[in-house]
């Protein structure tokens, strides 16, 4: 069952996909994002990440880095060499950022990183600023 799809305020529609091995941790990061005012969807595994990336017309896909049948960082890097999915914004999420993350994140594509443990409001901050809302501070992104 799909939700009805929010627009902010005199804005585009925004739409997010989240992949994450944990469906509590994927469903915590789309309530975070719906309450914010987009809609946000979780999947809990990486097949079948591309068909559900062009089906949702998915602005932005948050992977999770540690999942145990495809590392996040590969699958950002199958996202990445998808054409149709160019102007997809990708981010690669992990609990902990580590300078390995950071360096996969790039090597792999990504657009941003976002640490599990900062929290819902990084977690917004990153979604915004990397869909062209509000301009934040503190935001970790590929080209710092």
């Amino acid at each position: 069952m799909n939700r009805p799809r929010l627009r902010l305020a005199n804005q585009p529609l925004v739409d997010v996909l989240i992949i994450d091995d944990s469906e509590v941790a994927g469903e915590a990061m789309a309530e975070v994002l719906r309450a914010a005012g987009m809609s946000a969807t979780a999947i809990s595994s990486p097949i079948g990440a591309t068909q559900a990336t062009l089906r949702r017309e998915a602005q932005l896909v948050i992977v999770d880095m540690n999942m145990p049948s495809l590392q996040g960082d590969k699958l950002v890097a199958l996202l990445r060499g998808v054409d149709r999915l160019a102007e997809v914004k990708l981010v690669l999420a992990s609990a902990e950022e580590t300078p390995t993350l950071r360096r996969a994140a790039k090597a792999a594509g990504a657009d941003g990183v976002y640490r599990k443990s900062d929290g819902p409001g990084a977690l917004v901050a990153l979604a915004r600023n990397l869909l062209g809302r509000r301009p934040t501070s503190g935001v970790q992104r590929r080209d710092d």
